[in-house]
């Protein structure tokens, strides 16, 4: 499969192709504010994404990316050569076929100490089953004038109303107390609404709506693991 041809745009008006991602610097938040309220023609542009398999595919070359940056570092514990140990997922929400490997986790374990080294994922967000981009956008389409119902995104992407509740809950209570959340928020002026999250911060981010999406999913990698943060976050 050749590399999907998805570029994430940054603040500067430059983009990156999916072969290298890039530290997040001041200049790729936003400075202006948006209405975290999608419209009716937004929803349905998020749900054409959904369907999107091109997008999946681009998503899962980030991650082996990633997986080959930090495959590259070595152990954070002893510098030793990391060995494959991927493990197998069951993704679950997305509304199309996907792509050959989206099911396994990069994963490795150093040759010398053994500990384990899972790389930071734009596909899965912690040990969610369903897809970091069904996390975010799940709760987008629940809002606006006229949100979706429950049971229509049960059709769409397969959850229920209590765990969108969970996510909900995640977003406005625990992924505002993050470490990331408490050393980036202050480079979004005027300050992201938390009580309105996810929406208020994925509409600070610049670019077509797959571009948006991409930089969200970037922004938020330190929280898709705990063993491996990207490189930039440690800096």
């Amino acid at each position: 499969m050749g590399r999907a041809s998805v570029a994430i745009k940054i603040g500067d008006g430059q983009a990156e192709t999916p072969a290298r991602i890039s530290p997040i610097s001041c200049g790729e938040c936003p400075s202006g504010a948006s209405s975290p309220v999608p419209t009716e023609e937004t929803k349905h542009l998020w749900h054409e994404l959904l369907h999107d398999a091109s997008f999946y595919a681009f998503l899962l070359e980030a991650d082996r990316d990633l997986a080959a940056q930090a495959r590259e570092r070595g152990c954070l514990r002893c510098g030793g050569r990391l060995d494959s140990a991927r493990y197998r997922r069951k993704p679950r929400g997305a509304p199309v076929e996907l792509p050959a490997g989206w099911d396994r986790r990069e994963s490795f374990c150093c040759d010398d100490c053994r500990k384990r080294v899972t790389p930071p994922s734009l596909r899965y967000l912690g040990r969610r089953v369903y897809a970091a981009m069904v996390v975010v956008l799940a709760w987008v389409l629940r809002q606006g004038v006229t949100p979706w119902r429950a049971e229509r995104l049960r059709e769409l992407v397969g959850v229920h109303r209590r765990t969108l509740a969970r996510w909900r809950a995640w977003w406005v209570e625990r992924f505002v107390q993050t470490e990331l959340w408490r050393a980036k928020r202050g480079r979004f002026l005027p300050p992201v609404a938390e009580d309105e999250l996810p929406s208020s911060l994925l509409e600070r981010f610049s670019g077509e709506l797959r571009e948006r999406l991409a930089s969200m999913l970037r922004f938020i990698l330190p929280v898709t693991t705990t063993s491996c943060p990207p490189a930039w976050a440690r800096t």
